[in-house]
C-alpha cells in the first residue's frame, strides 16, 4: 500500500514538474512568432547587440541583418559576414582578407536570432513571465531556461510584441556573461537569391580567402 500511495505521489509530482516546463499557450505563442519569422520567405532586420547590459563593460553592435532559414547575410561597422547554410564568410569592412569556416549549430545560433527563438524547441523549458515588454508596451515576455547544465546558453528572455513578433532576446552563457539583441524595422515575406548569402569575390578583387575549415 505504501509502494502505491508513494507511486501516486511521484505521478502527481512529474505531471506537476510536465505541467511547469511545457506551457501550452505558451508553446503556441512561441510557435507562431517562430512562423512570423520563417514560414513566409526570408526576413530582413536591424538589431543591436549589447554585451553585459548594465554594467561600465557594456558594449555595443548595431547593423543589419538578412536571414532566409539557415542562411544569413549580416553587415555592421565591425563586421560583414555571408552563410550559404554550409560555409560562412567573415571580414572586417575595408580588410583585405576573408576568412571561410564551416560554423557549427552553437556558432550558428548566436549570429542568428531566428534560431535562438527556436531553441525552445529542444532542451529549454519556459513559462509566461510578463504581459509586457521591457520598454512598458503590451506584448509577450517568455522565460526559457537549459534543462542540461552542459548548455552553452543557460537561460533566455524572449520578448514577442502583439503581433506576435520576435523583438528582443536577453540571453545568459556562463554564471554572468549577459546579452542583449534587440530588432527593430522587422520586415518578412522577403524574397532573396541564393547569391546573397555566399562571399561575391568579384565585388572584392583584391580580397584573399583564408581557408580555416
Amino acid at each position: 500500500m505504501k509502494k502505491i500511495i508513494l507511486f501516486m505521489l511521484l505521478s502527481l509530482g512529474l505531471t506537476a514538474y510536465a505541467a511547469g516546463k511545457y506551457d501550452a499557450k505558451t508553446r503556441k505563442l512561441l510557435d507562431e512568432a517562430v512562423a512570423m519569422m520563417t514560414q513566409h520567405g526570408g526576413v530582413s532586420f536591424n538589431f543591436l547587440v549589447i554585451n553585459q547590459p548594465n554594467t561600465p563593460n557594456q558594449t555595443r553592435t548595431s547593423g543589419s541583418m538578412d536571414v532566409d532559414g539557415r542562411k544569413f547575410f549580416l553587415q555592421s561597422t565591425e563586421m560583414l559576414s555571408w552563410y550559404n547554410g554550409a560555409q560562412q564568410w567573415s571580414m572586417t569592412p575595408g580588410d583585405t582578407e576573408v576568412s571561410l569556416s564551416e560554423p557549427s549549430q552553437a556558432e550558428q545560433q548566436s549570429m542568428n536570432p531566428t534560431l535562438l527563438l527556436q531553441l525552445y524547441k529542444k532542451g529549454f523549458y519556459y513559462k509566461m513571465k510578463e504581459d509586457k515588454l521591457s520598454n512598458g508596451e503590451q506584448g509577450y515576455k517568455i522565460y526559457l531556461n537549459a534543462d542540461n547544465k552542459n548548455q552553452k546558453i543557460r537561460e533566455m528572455y524572449v520578448e514577442i510584441n502583439k503581433n506576435k513578433q520576435l523583438v528582443r532576446i536577453s540571453l545568459r552563457e556562463g554564471k554572468k556573461n549577459w546579452m542583449r539583441i534587440v530588432l527593430s524595422n522587422v520586415k518578412t515575406g522577403k524574397r532573396f537569391d541564393d547569391n546573397h548569402f555566399t562571399f561575391p569575390q568579384q565585388n572584392y578583387p583584391h580580397v584573399e580567402i583564408i581557408d580555416i575549415r
